[in-house]
């Protein structure tokens, strides 16, 4: 484990806390801690009163091995507010554990986190098991321990229990984990999107004015925004308290305000942002532009106290919901109230966006306006929706910041109980290829269930749909219309958008519904109008609603050729409303792209977020520990022939019979003990040739033949380039492919194409860990391999070689890199012949919740 992790954590009420390994110089901080606890609290954690700690006992607690003794400390405001430790018992591969906790800060989660940490350094530590002795009385710490996921195991013996847990990362403590990160993030955005008490802060502004109390002798406000906030909060009856003034309004205001809006020089942000949290803000939304190095300043205030942050650079947000009433846009359209979640990265776009809902008659549910985000994120946002009762689906703009690492984690949790759509940015050079980072967001999309669409239109084709009608049930739909042609026309835009057309009706419309409807495979009615004028006939608009209301299972729309009708259809006795497209391709991409997410759904449910059967995570780590004791700590180091074959047996996979030698006559002995044909591999080889001048030699039949290629392999690449040098057993003649798998940085990656010589010519398709089954067999499906390997059935053995590699490499955080290349795929197997395997520290991101 590193010596010097540090990181920022949500905790369970929103706010923030960092965390970080102990240092030598804490004890100061240690100091002042202890003296602020309750004798109580101080006699639950020592068993003895201690209103003082002795130099000894600092000197102990600050100075840790960072392997059998490791601590970790809560910051809050650079001031301790928890501390965390363990203590290995010698020669086993158990430690006692022990957490103190602020008493000011109790009830927030900081435990539960803590305990997270600790179990993390712990396991990369090799220790296997917890224990932990608590009093009886202590109720608060023998909640955390049976909140955690862990199957506790406890005696009590005169008057003390005693506490034991292990801590492999089952199924339940990683569900625990996720479900509590994703509840912290969205308290997160609640206090943003549901707040009690607002105040709007002008930063270069003075003095206090409360729209409550119209009495208050008003100040000079600069920023005319701010007071046209005010006034749409007091006109859309927000029924909490709005405080509009400068910074030393928030003197003024009670402990605990929800949200502030803040305007106003950027300069003068930090410190407005730390009167905000002398006051225990909830959320902060930051409207000014800030520079790079602005942005800089803000976010290290908002770190270091704790607080969530919306900008800089938004122009707001808005909850319709009516018990909540928040309007606090930047706009001048006033949205609608709807089922629908937006997220806009985009600044200005936010109020074409608002226009275009309220022409088509799209109701928002709560809607968020940023720049690039430097806090709060797409990630946070998500987690909030995820479990927002009125919001149906979810519509994303995204900006051109690359994805968060969260990202994935949330949008699968999101995308699970709704549909999730996202048009995100493609700027690139001209005539160029997508950048690494755009390929693997779009990566992080596809495996997270969320729908990409290319365009604005499509974004909001999707909100209308799901808006007013329930999401397609499969993929089977119909078309009715009064025209031939243009049913045929709807039918062949339908086919095109992946969708299935049971048939198409031509005649009335009640009859041809009804013909419709009862198809036993018809999950969605595509109705075709193809009269003139600006409105359907009565008599159409009357049959499709009340066809809509009697068949609620089906997903109903209609589609005009070309004509500009209204949005929507609308029953309002019934509420009954039914979107109107502009062309039925409109109406067939919005579907086929629902029944897409639908699949997508389904196979997530199944398939969960599996391992494959037989790795062994725990011998994988233990390797890669005792290996990486060779080196230094911030060595990396490739595996020799020996060693990959190990890690990779503790995985289930094999590499084809090979033998390291480095002589003439240990390769004869080899190929003899192997079986000839073999092949000849140099330690310095071209994977992309096959030559002896490139360092591998093929189909070498027997003793003379060996001799004569080791002699010009030799010549060609001298002593160093040759040992040690494989002699390994032919396997029968496949398709080359190649895995490579990576962490780079913050998100591990997949990549899958064509290995050997035809990978210089092949782009590999790109992944993202985690990697479940599904995810793999689409990866390897939208790979070049699937155009060598055209039956499904023939790309089982690369996929569960993909699935496989992927799994190893994202349960152990030290391998930097597996590139197998070629694997050979030969009928029912698919043989590794070739492989390179990086390990070193832990890369890329914490095994533990954190802000990125």
């Amino acid at each position: 484990m590193p010596d010097s992790w540090e990181a920022d954590v949500v905790l369970r009420d929103g706010h923030t806390v960092r965390m970080r390994s102990i240092r030598p110089d804490d004890a100061g901080l240690i100091t002042r801690f202890h003296e602020r606890q309750s004798p109580e609290s101080i006699y639950f954690r020592f068993f003895s009163p201690r209103p003082r700690l002795s130099e000894r006992e600092l000197e102990h607690f600050t100075r840790v091995d960072h392997r059998d003794r490791v601590a970790f400390v809560a910051l809050l405001d650079d001031e301790l507010v928890g501390v965390a430790r363990y203590e290995r018992y010698e020669g086993t591969d158990t430690a006692e554990v022990a957490f103190f906790v602020d008493d000011r800060h109790h009830g927030r989660g900081l435990a539960t986190v803590m305990l997270e940490y600790l179990a993390a350094a712990a396991r990369e530590n090799g220790i296997t098991r917890f224990r932990a002795t608590t009093l009886p009385n202590n109720r608060k710490m023998l909640k955390v321990f049976a909140s955690a996921g862990y199957e506790v195991a406890s005696q009590l013996d005169d008057g003390i229990i005693d506490l034991a847990f292990d801590l492999r990362p089952t199924d339940d403590v990683t569900a625990a984990v996720d479900r509590r990160e994703r509840l912290a993030e969205a308290a997160s955005v609640r206090r943003m999107l549901e707040p009690a008490t607002v105040a709007l802060i002008d930063a270069g502004a003075g003095g206090p004015r409360s729209t409550t109390d119209p009495g208050r002798r008003p100040v000079p406000i600069e920023d005319g925004c701010l007071v046209r906030l005010a006034e749409r909060l007091r006109d859309g009856a927000f029924p909490g308290s709005v405080t509009l003034g400068g910074p030393a309004a928030l003197d003024e205001l009670p402990e605990g305000v929800d949200l502030v809006v803040v305007a106003g020089p950027a300069a003068a942000l930090p410190e407005v942002l730390d009167r905000c949290a002398d006051r225990a803000a909830g959320a902060v939304v930051v409207l000014s532009e800030a520079d790079a190095s602005q942005t800089e300043a803000i976010l290290e205030v908002v770190r270091r106290r704790g607080l969530r942050l919306l900008g800089p650079g938004s122009l707001g947000v808005c909850n319709t919901d009516p018990a909540v009433a928040l309007d606090a846009l930047c706009v001048e359209a006033r949205p609608l109230p709807g089922t629908i979640g937006v997220l806009s990265e985009s600044g200005e776009v936010v109020s074409s966006v608002l226009d275009h809902a309220r022409r088509v008659g799209l109701g928002i549910s709560t809607l968020v306006s940023t720049a690039e985000p430097a806090d709060l994120n797409v990630a946070d946002l998500l987690s909030y929706w995820a479990d927002d009762d009125r919001t149906r689906a979810v519509l994303l703009h995204l900006g051109s910041a690359p994805l968060p690492s969260r990202f994935v984690r949330a949008a699968r949790a999101a995308s699970r109980t709704r549909t999730v759509a996202a048009l995100a940015s493609t700027a690139r050079v001209a005539g160029g290829r997508p950048s690494p980072e755009q390929r693997r967001d779009r990566a992080m999309l596809r495996q997270s269930g969320v729908i990409p669409v290319a365009s604005l239109q499509e974004l909001f084709a999707i909100g209308r749909l799901l808006a007013d009608q329930p999401p397609p049930g499969g993929r089977g739909v119909a078309v009715v219309g009064a025209s031939r042609a243009a049913v045929d026309l709807a039918v062949d835009a339908c086919a095109a958008a992946g969708l299935d057309p049971v048939t198409g009706h031509v005649g009335p419309a009640p009859d041809s519904l009804a013909a419709a409807a009862s198809e036993p495979t018809v999950r969605s009615v595509v109705v075709i109008d193809t009269t003139p004028g600006p409105l359907p006939p009565p008599d159409l608009v009357d049959a499709v609603l009340g066809f809509s209301r009697d068949h609620s299972e089906l997903t109903v729309v209609i589609s005009a050729v070309g004509s500009e009708r209204p949005a929507r259809l609308v029953d309002d006795a019934t509420g009954v409303a039914v979107p109107l497209f502009t062309f039925p391709e409109h109406a067939g991409n919005a579907l086929g792209r629902l029944a897409t997410a639908r699949e997508w759904r389904s196979t997530a449910r199944v398939y969960g977020d599996e391992t494959p059967s037989g790795l062994d995570v725990d011998a994988t780590r233990a390797l890669v520990e005792r290996w990486r004791a060779d080196g230094g700590p911030d060595q990396v180091l490739e595996l020799d022939a020996s060693r990959q074959e190990q890690l990779l047996a503790a995985c289930g996979l094999r590499v084809a019979d090979r033998r390291e030698v480095r002589t003439v006559e240990q390769a004869v002995a080899a190929a003899e003990e192997i079986g000839w044909p073999v092949a000849l591999k140099a330690r310095r080889r071209d994977r992309r040739k096959r030559t002896a001048l490139s360092g591998v030699a093929l189909d070498v039949a027997g003793v003379d033949d060996l001799s004569a290629t080791w002699a010009r392999m030799e010549e060609a690449l001298g002593p160093e380039g040759m040992q040690p040098v494989v002699v390994q057993r032919m396997v029968e003649q496949g398709l080359d492919v190649a895995v490579r798998i990576r962490r780079p940085d913050r998100i591990g990656t997949v990549e899958v194409g064509l290995g050997g010589p035809m990978a210089a010519f092949d782009p590999w398709e790109l992944g993202v860990l985690p990697l479940a089954l599904p995810d793999a067999s689409m990866l390897v499906a939208a790979s070049s391999v699937a155009r060598a390997l055209t039956d499904p059935l023939t790309r089982v053995p690369v996929v569960s070689l993909v699935h496989r590699l992927a799994a190893l490499v994202d349960a152990v955080e030290e391998i930097h890199e597996v590139r197998a290349d070629p694997v050979i795929v030969a009928g029912p197997v698919a043989w590794i012949t070739d492989v390179r395997i990086l390990i070193g520290s832990p890369r890329g991101e914490l095994p533990v919740r954190h802000l990125g």
